[in-house]
């Protein structure tokens, strides 16, 4: 299920684990610093050292896990023929989550604005 809009807020962890090395993180850093302004959303990140800001990512995270692996464990193997036909199969457990959860996004869709007319530019000029 698309959204169809972007929230007003986008929070963060510190991304420090995004970071290799000076020259990589300056250009992250400023790549990812066009994309709060490009949405217009306001960027807000959990401070640093307090783990537990992380809880709703993270668990959320863990659950498409265990989602993605208990139908793999009851079919009794993990092989896919292709590459498309494993991203067709977490399409499917991911829509069928999303089916699930219809209703509450309904409400919250109605909070979202509007999307920019173009998306961000995913290269370097």
């Amino acid at each position: 299920m698309e959204a169809g809009g972007c929230p007003r807020e986008h929070r963060s962890d510190s991304l420090s684990a995004a970071f290799r090395n000076l020259a990589e993180r300056e250009d992250f850093t400023t790549r990812y610093a066009a994309l709060p302004d490009h949405y217009r959303v306001e960027g807000t990140r959990n401070d640093r050292g307090l783990g537990h800001e992380n809880g709703s990512v993270e668990s959320s995270h863990q659950y498409l896990k265990e989602a993605v692996d208990q139908p793999l464990m009851l079919q009794g193997h993990r092989g896919f023929a292709n590459r498309a036909a494993y991203d067709e199969f977490v399409r499917e457990v991911v829509m069928r989550r999303n089916r699930r959860d219809a209703a509450t996004f309904r409400i919250e869709r109605e909070q979202l604005q509007d999307l920019p007319e173009r998306r961000t530019n995913d290269f370097v000029d």
